[in-house]
């Protein structure tokens, strides 16, 4: 290697130049070869998890069409020598047929529920009432309205006129004469 003396400064600074660009070459070259071999292996793994995919698929699609058949009530074929997948399959259809019967017990059991508290409420206020009518029929409470807002019971000869005017305005008080006692004598 040769070695300038101190008298040429433009000499040095070419060297370390050199040096600083050798050294930033060296590590553009390792994160380089790092980001190509991370890259290799993210794609190798994202390779073995399509093929997974692949395997998967059909799985899934006789799942879906062992559990349509289930709920629609059809019968499943008989568990024997069955593969992995189709085994899955089956139990996976057992699920929604049986949580379907499930809903329809508990349906079907909240509608008798309700139907016999309505009964029993319908049939408490008939006994009541009844009873009321029964043993205590002037103590009934029937609603009855104000003097001035029952409706008056007119005649033929009354108008329509006479019958809004009474229904729309209360009567008036009418003064009553009354004849002064006649004056004391004596």
């Amino acid at each position: 290697m040769y070695v300038l003396l101190a008298s040429d400064p433009l000499a040095l600074a070419g060297q370390i130049a050199a040096i600083v660009l050798l050294l930033f070459m060296l590590v553009d070259i390792l994160v380089g070869l790092a980001l190509a071999v991370a890259l290799l292996f993210g794609l190798s793994w994202l390779r073995e998890k399509a093929a997974l995919l692949k395997k998967l698929r059909p799985v899934v699609d006789s799942v879906n069409i062992t559990s349509v058949a289930a709920i629609k009530g059809e019968e499943l074929p008989p568990i024997g020598n069955e593969t992995k997948t189709e085994k899955i399959a089956h139990a996976a259809a057992l699920v929604p047929a049986y949580t379907r019967t499930v809903e329809q017990k508990v349906e079907h059991g909240s509608d008798r529920v309700a139907g016999a508290v309505i009964e029993f409420r319908a049939r408490t206020v008939m006994v009541t009432g009844t009873l009321k009518a029964l043993f205590l029929p002037g103590l009934t409470n029937r609603p009855r309205l104000p003097a001035w807002q029952e409706v008056p019971v007119l005649g033929e000869e009354h108008g329509i006129d006479n019958v809004a005017k009474s229904l729309a305005e209360p009567p008036a008080i009418k003064a009553i004469d009354v004849p002064a006692p006649p004056p004391a004598r004596g």
